[in-house]
Parts: C-alpha cells; sequence; structure tokens
C-alpha cells in the first residue's frame, strides 16, 4: 500500500518544520525589556477589562429604571384607587370598550 504524494509532502513539510523550530535560537531580552512588555501587557488588559463592563452596566441601568418605572406607575394607581379618582374597572378596559359606553 503506498502512500499518496499529499501525505508524503506534508510528512516531508512537518519534518522540516520540527527541525527549523529546534534549531532556532533563543533572543536574549534585558530584564527591563521583559519588564516593560508585561507592564504594557497589563496595561491593556485592564484597558479590556473596562471595556467589557461598559454593556453589563447598561443592562443593570435598565434593570433599574424598568424598577422604578413599576414603583411609580403602581403607586400612582394606588393614590389615585385611594382617592376616587380610579375606577377599578377602568384599569380592565380597552380602547374598543370605551367606544361603546359612548353610545
Amino acid at each position: 500500500m503506498s502512500r499518496s504524494t499529499h501525505e508524503q509532502q506534508a510528512d516531508t513539510l512537518e519534518r522540516a518544520l520540527i527541525h527549523a523550530h529546534r534549531a532556532r535560537t533563543v533572543p536574549n531580552f534585558s530584564s527591563e525589556w521583559t519588564e516593560n512588555v508585561m507592564q504594557d501587557v497589563r496595561c491593556q488588559s485592564d484597558a479590556e477589562m473596562v471595556s467589557d463592563d461598559a454593556p453589563q452596566l447598561v443592562w443593570r441601568a435598565a434593570a433599574v429604571v424598568v424598577l422604578v418605572s413599576a414603583l411609580f406607575v403602581g403607586s400612582l394607581l394606588t393614590w389615585m384607587a385611594r382617592h376616587g379618582e380610579l375606577d377599578g374597572s377602568a384599569l380592565m378596559m380597552t380602547a374598543d370598550d370605551s367606544l361603546l359606553l359612548d353610545r
């Protein structure tokens, strides 16, 4: 059973890449340069974390607005019902029902 030329080429390429990887030399960097690079990485990471929090902040603010609005409407309806300015059946009435009552 013979191997296809594509498999042979892939194996040759893989061996060449392995050889090149083993033969490479590691550059010598000063400790100051390494510290500066790490400081830059940390600064960029912190900046990304701040931008990732923005959508979460928007959703939290939206939830607070919905809650405050619901409390305001509920308290307004309660106040109107206690002062006789609101009939309980009016809450269940639709626009079509109000047209029927006018006739």
